[in-house]
């Protein structure tokens, strides 16, 4: 067996409550992470030729499910980042392969720096694939902490379902597990994609600078990187579309102050009677639709928003990270 394909899903955080930063120089996060249907997909494979090598597809989500992003030349994108800090090439050489070499291919359909973690994402699903691969066959247990050595949003995207994450956000306990098809208990949301991405590093910067840090309309008092409070506990683990009153952000105000062209999507939202919030430290927006007709509706009317690089259906909880039997068709091969 020399290639072994997985996916792990993206996500979005139903609740993000950050602390002031500590000494050590981190934010104590106390947060609830949903993962979506919307994938990245990992190949690895190993090659005659020593080395690693690593390649990044992007494909734009559309009607079809995916698309490939062109160039003038007409040759499929690929993404512009620092191979050493790639996290799938991370999480794929904590194993020891049979072959001299191997070769990693990500497909990505999420945002680089989205707030809805794909790097994560491509994480989860190369320790995965890398697990069966190299045929060290370690336990699930195992892999989640692996997965905590590599980022905060990592062992959400291997997991999948509904997490709370507590501390740096890599503590995780299961609210509920993902589907891996949509249900009558599924939600379905709108992901509004920027034109630009947005720095994490300077959204936390924003927010150690802002004079309150805790966002108007909050539910309930949550000490950052503590659990949640019982009851709000059980409204982010709750099917449908109940988590509504408890949807917040911390780093939502942070980012509008860095991007106010967010603010304005937000508002257009907010007039239109809908259900928002910003994904993780942005700059995605996410909007809560009541079925999938009215998401897909919703969808088609947004496109055309100042700044929106597109929209994308989706639902959750989604399945954590799995193997896979093959590429989808709009994968290129």
């Amino acid at each position: 067996m020399t290639r072994m394909i997985a996916s792990a899903p993206g996500k979005v955080n139903l609740a993000l409550f950050v602390g002031a930063l500590d000494s050590s120089g981190y934010h104590p996060l106390t947060t609830v992470f949903e993962g979506i249907s919307l994938r990245e997909y990992v190949v690895l494979e190993e090659t005659v030729s020593p080395g690693v090598a690593v390649e990044t597809l992007l494909y734009r989500v559309g009607p079809e499910l995916a698309s490939p992003l062109f160039d003038d030349e007409g040759t499929v994108g690929f993404a512009q980042m620092d191979t050493s800090r790639h996290l799938a090439l991370r999480a794929a050489k904590l194993f020891r392969y049979h072959g001299a070499g191997l070769k990693i291919t990500v497909h990505k359909t999420l945002p680089v720096a989205g707030g809805m973690a794909g790097g994560s994402a491509d994480a989860a699903a190369a320790l995965v694939a890398g697990n069966r691969l190299s045929g060290a066959n370690l336990t699930a247990a195992r892999l989640e902490e692996l997965a905590r050595t590599l980022g905060a949003d990592v062992p959400a995207c291997l997991t999948g379902g509904v997490s709370l994450g507590l501390g740096r956000g890599d503590h995780m306990e299961r609210l509920c597990t993902g589907s891996r098809t949509p249900t009558s208990q599924s939600r379905w949301w709108v992901a509004v994609f920027s034109t630009t991405g947005l720095s994490t590093p300077e959204v936390f910067e924003r927010f150690d600078h802002a004079s309150g840090q805790k966002p108007a309309g909050s539910l309930y008092s949550v000490v950052a990187g503590e659990s949640l409070d019982p009851r709000l506990r059980e409204i982010l683990s709750a099917p449908g579309d109940g988590v509504k009153a408890a949807l917040v952000n911390d780093l939502q105000a942070p980012a509008f102050e860095l991007r106010p062209d967010l603010a304005a999507t937000a508002q257009v939202l907010e007039e239109a009677g809908v259900t928002w919030m910003m994904s993780g430290s942005g700059p995605t927006l996410v909007a809560l639709a009541d079925d999938r007709q009215s998401a897909e509706q919703l969808a088609v009317e947004l496109e055309g928003l100042p700044g929106v690089s597109g929209t994308a259906v989706m639902w959750g909880p989604g399945e954590g990270a799995r193997l896979e039997r093959s590429l989808p068709a709009w994968c290129q091969s």
